[in-house]
């Protein structure tokens, strides 16, 4: 589909323009599609733009966008002047699932891996015929045959992907300039997890990461060697109001232009968003980060000693720990223990207790009972914990500093908030903090925010400086 009739640069965006996904006017129902978020940004920066889109049904079928990336590719190589590509994907792939088949494969010899990474794609292209027969072909039988299943789907996405990185350095070699988003998984680097945008690897694209209005790397965005390219990547979405006070539509960019209409809106009550924030009254009291990290402790002791009634303990031993493990038991939340009452009934009596050593499977059942415990005790003390502000210090302390690196985690703020996703917090003085990656304008009613954002930001820029 073309959007207008402007003479101007030929742009081609790739995208789910199906679901409502994006929230303009802050009442939490999605007005736009992911696609036509990516159209506003292009076409806000660049009015000059010819927009063409290509629409694909959400994110996950590479062979769609293979196809609608050989059709540009026709296209261009029969003499249509086509300047851009935007491809604002969520790709993935982790380099830890790739190292042992690429040995020496970190972050840090990336680049230089570029060529066997792909030839390691590569081999499951040469194989697609047989994988796709046998997806054709497969049936269930068993609940095991899912995961087989799910492993030759895995198979066919990287055939898709090898293709794909060809198609796009084919366009790159015509002279198409083509935008490719970072990725949102810069968190994933607190938990040790190091993942790429595999489109990413294509060689003569612009792969694009996500900064703030400060400059900083958002901590949602990519940062690998693989980033060529980094751009605005957070819009706090503003109101734009009339002469008389009267709403005319909505401001993405910060420029004080209308890119969104009312009529695209849903039009719901608007709850204004806050990048700054009162600590003292939004900050986590610590008597309760101490009490949450008190009970959390006594789950794990009862775990421990679960650990070892499978291998160790005798009945005697069991017996003279009884009270011991039941006072820790009855520290635990009653509306915990209330939901899990039949799984935990074997701990209400030393009898059963040693009558469970036995059998190793049920010891194991309960212990997982009480890890999915400890995960909620923070809640259950804290009812509203997703409004709440902790220190990183005490988020490690709560969620297991032993899984989170907390070099990756300090780095990105001072406190954050649970919330859907972690937000960052940094103190800017007078007992007041600021989210992180606010973009800098005030009285914003939503917030648009990824590199999927970022890299029409990019193209767009670079269209106007081309003019």
């Amino acid at each position: 589909m073309q959007i207008g009739n402007k003479i101007g640069p030929s742009v081609y965006v790739i995208d789910d323009f199906n679901k409502k996904v994006v929230d303009i006017d802050g009442d939490s129902v999605g007005c736009l599609s992911h696609g036509e978020t990516v159209c506003k940004i292009i076409s806000g920066v660049c009015p000059e733009s010819n927009i063409t889109t290509v629409e694909i049904d959400g994110f996950g079928d590479l062979g769609k966008v293979r196809d609608g990336l050989k059709d540009i590719l026709c296209k261009v190589q029969g003499g249509e002047q086509i300047d851009a590509i935007n491809i604002s994907l969520g790709v993935s792939l982790s380099l830890e699932e790739i190292s042992e088949y690429i040995p020496g494969l970190t972050e840090e010899t990336l680049l230089d891996n570029r060529g066997n990474i792909i030839d390691w794609l590569k081999g499951f292209y040469d194989q697609r015929d047989a994988i796709e027969d046998k997806i054709a072909n497969f049936k269930i039988v068993h609940s095991r045959d899912y995961s087989d299943l799910k492993k030759l789907v895995t198979q066919k996405h990287h055939s898709d992907t090898y293709e794909t990185i060809k198609v796009l350095e084919q366009l790159s070699g015509e002279g198409v300039l083509i935008y490719i988003a970072g990725g949102n998984e810069g968190l994933a680097r607190i938990g040790n997890y190091t993942p790429i945008n595999p489109l990413n690897l294509a060689q003569g694209v612009k792969n694009v990461g996500a900064i703030n209005s400060n400059g900083e790397t958002t901590n949602f965005s990519n940062d690998s060697p693989l980033i060529t390219d980094w751009a605005r990547g957070t819009f706090h979405v503003q109101q734009v109001l009339g002469g008389q006070g009267e709403l005319l539509g909505f401001d993405i960019l910060g420029d004080g232009n209308v890119h969104v209409a009312l009529d695209e809106v849903s039009g719901g009550e608007v709850k204004a968003k806050a990048p700054d924030r009162v600590l003292k009254e939004s900050e986590l009291p610590k008597e309760d980060v101490e009490r949450i990290i008190e009970l959390q402790g006594n789950v794990e002791k009862i775990v421990d000693f679960l650990t070892q009634v499978k291998k160790t303990l005798t009945p005697d031993d069991i017996n003279d720990r009884f009270e011991e493990i039941r006072d820790l038991l009855e520290t635990i939340p009653k509306e915990l223990r209330d939901t899990e009452y039949s799984t935990l009934t074997p701990l209400l009596s030393a009898r059963t207790i040693v009558e469970i050593s036995s059998h190793p499977g049920f010891v194991d059942k309960i212990s997982e009972t009480l890890d999915g415990m400890k995960d909620k005790i923070p809640s259950v003390i804290v009812p509203d914990l997703a409004d709440r502000l902790m220190s990183v210090e005490d988020f490690v302390k709560i969620a297991g500093a032993q899984d989170i690196n907390f070099a990756e985690l300090k780095k990105r703020g001072d406190y954050l908030a649970l919330s859907s996703e972690l937000t960052f917090y940094r103190s800017i003085g007078d007992g007041t903090v600021r989210e992180v990656d606010f973009s800098g304008e005030s009285g914003a009613v939503a917030q648009v925010q990824g590199t999927s954002f970022a890299a029409p930001y990019r193209l767009a820029k670079d269209l106007v400086n081309s003019i």
